[in-house]
């Protein structure tokens, strides 16, 4: 059973927020060839990543309400099932079109686990506490992208591209028996009617018209977007231009994607002695100054593995900050709404990195410039929206 502050609560909940890295990162380097099975475009395979982050966008705004009203524990369990189908149909896919089709279904069993086990630490703690709680999670959670991409690589090396969805499966059941042994109800009490639709746009008018909440909310976004900006143009980057061979992409992706953990940790100990504020603050400073450094860089042609790594690990290290303290500080002043809050701020957060990732295919040009340019843009965007939203306001506190 979960109990607050033990370390089988972070053990549990990593095992579930864990399925958005899964169920991105493990599959990168297999874009490739995903486009050279089917005949088709990089751009057409990268949709498939464009297509999971907007059924995630779309899932939470139902899966918080339903997580309101019959629990967390019963809908993580119906996601987890809707999600073990998805990634069999993954599988067995015969064209990019079915795929696509299969992976935006997928997307709304794996939100289940995303917005319920964020919601799970919300019924647990208070907002100071949430954040050390968020952080230490992120830590352990952070190793799931930095480790799905070497699994992936070696995958599509092997057994070829669908064994990265076989995976994908395997780990769902897995997680479904962690639910089923350890996982009891945390929701205080039922919202019976959070599944009306008037409750719930009057659910959500509470959390968008909250000035404070929105200070937080709509940064983290910007933030979170930039690295699936990153993550859409990874394999490009790497396969393509730098020539590294696919089972070696993850060397690369890993030594990016390490610096999150590292923040989540950073941020998770940083709360003891300092503000909320002042983590958040920092984490979307260091993300708006790497977006900028790394676009620079690739505009002047100086293109190699430091000048991709180096910017983009401070970059990530910047999502580990914002992450625990912007979840924390959204979800805080709305406990008796903590389900449908998580869902609003999680469908903004994968709606806007929807809208980063097909940018970057779009506007595919054979460079490295399409991710570059979008990874600075949304990081500057984060800090400037954090700061006029709190123009005159005070900081926040513990």
């Amino acid at each position: 059973m979960l109990r607050p502050n033990s370390a089988l609560v972070v053990g549990v909940l990593a095992t579930l927020v864990a399925f958005g890295p899964i169920s991105t990162d493990l599959y990168l380097p297999s874009l490739p060839a995903i486009a050279a099975a089917f005949d088709r475009p990089i751009g057409s395979a990268q949709l498939t990543l464009s297509a999971f982050l907007a059924g995630i966008a779309m899932a939470q705004l139902f899966v918080g309400a339903l997580g309101d009203q019959f629990g967390r524990r019963p809908t993580m369990l119906v996601a987890l099932v809707l999600y073990f189908g998805a990634s069999i149909g993954c599988a067995h896919a015969t064209s990019i079109e079915e795929l696509i089709v299969y992976r935006f279904i997928q997307a709304f069993g794996a939100c289940g686990p995303q917005v319920l086990g964020r919601a799970v630490v919300r019924d647990l703690h208070e907002r100071a506490e949430a954040t050390r709680m968020l952080g230490y999670i992120g830590a352990i959670m952070g190793f799931a992208p930095v480790l799905s991409p070497f699994i992936g690589g070696y995958f599509v090396v092997w057994f070829g591209w669908a064994a990265n969805f076989w995976f994908m499966a395997g780990y769902s059941a897995f997680a479904l028996i962690v639910v089923l042994v350890f996982v009891q109800e945390t929701m205080p009490s039922r919202v019976e009617t959070a599944l009306d639709l008037r409750a719930i746009f009057v659910s959500f008018g509470r959390v968008l018209t909250h000035r404070e909440a929105l200070s937080f909310g709509v940064p983290f976004c910007f933030v979170y977007a930039g690295m699936f900006a990153f993550f859409t143009g990874s394999s490009y980057i790497v396969i393509n231009i730098l020539a590294v061979p696919t089972e070696h992409f993850a060397r690369y992706f890993g030594a990016v994607i390490l610096g999150f953990p590292i923040g989540a940790f950073l941020a998770g100990r940083l709360s003891i002695r300092f503000t909320v504020e002042s983590i958040f603050f920092t984490g979307i400073v260091l993300a708006a100054v790497s977006g900028t450094v790394f676009a620079a860089l690739m505009a002047i042609d100086v293109v190699n593995g430091w000048t991709v790594v180096l910017p983009m690990f401070g970059y990530t290290i910047a999502v580990g900050l914002v992450n625990p303290s912007g979840i924390a500080s959204v979800l805080a002043p709305f406990p008796d709404i903590a389900g449908k809050t998580s869902a609003l701020l999680g469908a903004a957060q994968m709606g806007l990195s929807t809208v980063a990732s097909v940018a970057v295919g779009l506007l595919h040009d054979g460079t490295a410039m399409p991710t570059a340019n979008g990874v600075a843009a949304v990081g500057i965007a984060a800090l400037v929206s954090h700061v006029l939203v709190r123009s005159g306001r005070p900081a926040a506190r513990h």
